[in-house]
């Protein structure tokens, strides 16, 4: 507690390196969130407050801070109820108070940070490393900020062949959970179709995977496939999610 609230009290003679690294440091060193509050509260505080900060963040910046306060404002996942659209609606300028994560799906489904990290993302999308684009994906979905066409944005830059190439175990962890999670905000369709173009990637490296990615990885794939599940016992017509490849995947139950 000690630390955070140093780091707070430094945060407007900070550089924007040091920002970021505060923001990533202070949230993996297993602190309670009550410990780091102060921290990450004047840090959201400062970027609304004085944009112009934003102007001196690098790709990696933006990544690591929206990355640190997605953890802090939502360390778990959020349950919104089918049908809630506030997210899939939300365009690149979200705009909402903060708020810290709650039980009730109506308030989960509004932003948790009045930051517009998106926008400050969008303009720097050809600096992001396959990682980078993990944690702002990761950011985006579980801070309920950018809306489908941000989500679009982002899957298509992972889709590339160099982030294909390039993504290491962590950040494919980060992104297969994260486009599970976005299935019940954004429909399956493009969530799905994200986690069906990891999935080869997905078998190349699960011999590397440390049990936390392949943790994240599978309960992704299980959560994912509920869906498809839903659809084929309902009998219902009209189009179906994409099919997320051989195999396990099929089915939640064989996946869990």
């Amino acid at each position: 507690r000690e630390v955070a609230g140093r780091c707070a009290e430094v945060l407007p003679r900070a550089e924007a390196r040091e920002i970021s690294s505060m923001a990533h440091g202070l949230i993996n060193v297993g602190a309670e969130a009550e410990s780091v509050a102060e921290f990450y509260s004047a840090l959201e505080r400062l970027l609304c407050t004085r944009p112009h900060i934003n102007d001196y963040l690098s790709a990696q910046d933006v990544a690591l801070i929206a990355h640190g306060l997605a953890r802090h404002l939502r360390p778990e996942r959020v349950g919104i109820a089918p049908g809630d659209s506030a997210f899939e609606a939300a365009g690149s300028s979200v705009g909402g108070g903060s708020s810290s994560s709650s039980n009730n799906c109506s308030s989960d489904a509004a932003p948790a940070t009045a930051w517009p990290f998106e926008e400050h993302a969008g303009r720097r999308l050809k600096e992001f490393t396959p990682q980078g684009f993990a944690l702002v994906l990761h950011a985006s979905v579980r801070l309920r900020r950018g809306g489908a066409s941000f989500f679009e944005v982002l899957a298509s830059q992972l889709r590339r062949r160099r982030c294909q190439s390039q993504l290491q175990p962590p950040g494919l962890a980060i992104v297969c959970s994260a486009a599970a999670e976005a299935i019940p905000v954004l429909g399956s369709e493009a969530p799905m179709r994200l986690l069906r173009d990891m999935e080869p990637n997905c078998r190349r490296l699960c011999s590397g995977f440390t049990p936390w990615q392949v943790v994240w990885v599978l309960t992704a794939f299980a959560d994912a496939a509920a869906p498809a599940t839903v659809v084929t016992a309902a009998g219902e017509e009209g189009a179906r999610p994409p099919r997320l490849g051989p195999g396990p995947w099929q089915s939640q139950g064989d996946v869990r």
